[in-house]
């Protein structure tokens, strides 16, 4: 963790339920969830015990490969909520902020587009490799 930006961070566990049982097709993208918890600055911005971290983990990656061209903001949207925007990074005009539906206020802490693109890519990673070795599979195949 030593090598992130300070104070912004993606934490997530996978429920020890999300396991693949040999010759069992791999579950649908939706239910591999788990604890997680967004960090910027010293504040949690977002928290769930049940999420679908891999669902995240791919929409941030789509983001982090767009996000260059074209400058959008992340506007994270679950097929398992008629909420739009649960979380979302915004441009400011002094950087991006990390924003969730949990938040009154959205805080004050903003970090450079490129603090993002590493907690995000990290995140992404970290996902991948925790499904990859409980399910034997790839994020980028479930459905």
């Amino acid at each position: 963790m030593n090598s992130l930006p300070e104070h912004l961070y993606f934490e997530f566990e996978l429920d020890d339920d999300v396991q693949r049982e040999e010759g069992i097709e791999p579950p649908p993208l939706l239910e591999v969830v788990g604890r997680v918890r967004l960090f910027s600055g010293s504040r949690v911005v977002f928290r769930d015990e049940a999420f679908p971290v891999a669902e995240l983990a791919l929409q941030l990656a789509g983001w982090c490969e767009q996000v260059a061209h074209d400058g959008r903001p992340f506007s994270y949207e679950s097929r398992l909520s008629a909420i739009a925007g649960l979380i979302r990074v915004e441009k400011g005009y002094d950087g991006w902020r990390l924003c969730s539906i949990q938040e009154e206020l959205p805080s004050g802490v903003t970090h450079p587009l490129a603090d993002f693109l590493f907690a995000a890519r990290d995140y992404v990673e970290r996902v991948e490799t925790a499904v990859q070795e409980r399910m034997g599979v790839s994020i980028y195949g479930l459905g």
